[in-house]
């Protein structure tokens, strides 16, 4: 069996690193993988296992027929058995090419849709075509497995699996200088925020509540996500920071590949999402042993709630 698992990009984000884990987990016990970036970007690639191989189509735009056509030939090529997409722009990809006869093994989409919670919609293409081409749902969410049931996909077809995590790379991180690296004040309290800069994230949200808070000259929040996916929202946050006076106290700084010396290294977290599917980032704070804040949103969050842990607040 040869499973090939086929995301966007394997930029920092919670669908990237489930994809990493479930990689590496299935080539150690025995599994032929494989693994294919169908746009571009590869942070992440050097944390795949040695054995795994990973191909990049680099496609411009979601029909890219070029793209197409070089992807079906290396599913023939490489004898494909399982196609697992981890995104839903993936898979509106995929099942154009299964829907033309390019491309022929079961298709699974393993859905780690974020927004869930503020944009239930079913988009045009999925609800007509696109999930006749899936013989397997999974969500990460309860809600996303209600979403795909209301989307079409009989029930049989539909499960829901929440997330998980390798968590040694966080328990084994080394501590580092936050204050001598980023050049901030000897008593700030540093808080860490691991989010793309995304409207269903909430930056904007962290922005009017700090310019609120009584202690804000005390406070460094540093920003850790990227924000080429949405640049109107990164900027309307950028615009947000200096028109509420804060440059000195919150500090954007993109993406980086050091974030579990960052958890062990910061004095709290904060994660203001409107909606989460997991979020995955609670678990690496908890491993972290990183005292936090967040907004109830996403199983995991309500997972960890119900443990009476006094973190949480309404989105």
């Amino acid at each position: 069996m040869h499973i090939m698992h086929v995301i966007d990009s394997l930029g920092l984000g919670g669908a990237e690193r489930m994809l990493i884990d479930i990689a590496n987990g299935t080539a150690v016990d025995g599994y032929r993988v494989s693994v294919c970036v169908t746009r571009s970007g590869c942070h992440l690639a050097h944390e795949l296992h040695p054995q795994i191989p990973l191909y990049s189509l680099n496609r411009r735009q979601r029909f890219d027929w070029a793209a197409m056509g070089q992807f079906a030939d290396l599913i023939h090529e490489q004898a494909v058995t399982i196609l697992h997409a981890h995104s839903r722009s993936t898979v509106s990809f995929l099942a154009l090419l299964k829907t033309f006869g390019l491309i022929h093994c079961p298709i699974i989409l393993h859905d780690h849709f974020g927004g869930i919670e503020v944009d239930p919609s079913i988009p045009f293409w999925f609800r007509w075509w696109g999930y006749r081409q899936i013989a397997c749902y999974v969500g990460v969410y309860a809600k996303l497995g209600n979403w795909a049931i209301a989307a079409g996909l009989p029930e049989n077809r539909v499960k829901v699996i929440e997330n998980a995590l390798d968590l040694s790379r966080i328990q084994k991180a080394s501590r580092l200088n936050l204050r001598e690296a980023f050049n901030l004040p000897e008593r700030a309290q540093i808080g860490l925020v691991v989010a793309n800069l995304r409207p269903d994230k909430g930056i904007d949200l962290l922005l009017e509540a700090l310019a609120q808070c009584s202690r804000r000259c005390s406070v460094r929040l540093l920003v850790v996500g990227r924000g080429l996916d949405n640049e109107k929202y990164t900027q309307i946050c950028r615009t947000r920071q200096v028109s509420l006076g804060l440059e000195k106290n919150v500090l954007f700084l993109g993406e980086r590949l050091d974030v579990p010396r960052l958890i062990q290294s910061a004095d709290f977290a904060v994660l203001p999402s409107r909606s989460e599917s997991g979020p995955l980032v609670l678990i690496e704070y908890l491993a972290g042993g990183l005292p936090f804040v967040s907004s109830k949103v996403g199983a995991i969050a309500q997972c960890i709630a119900a443990t009476g842990l006094p973190a949480f607040v309404e989105p």
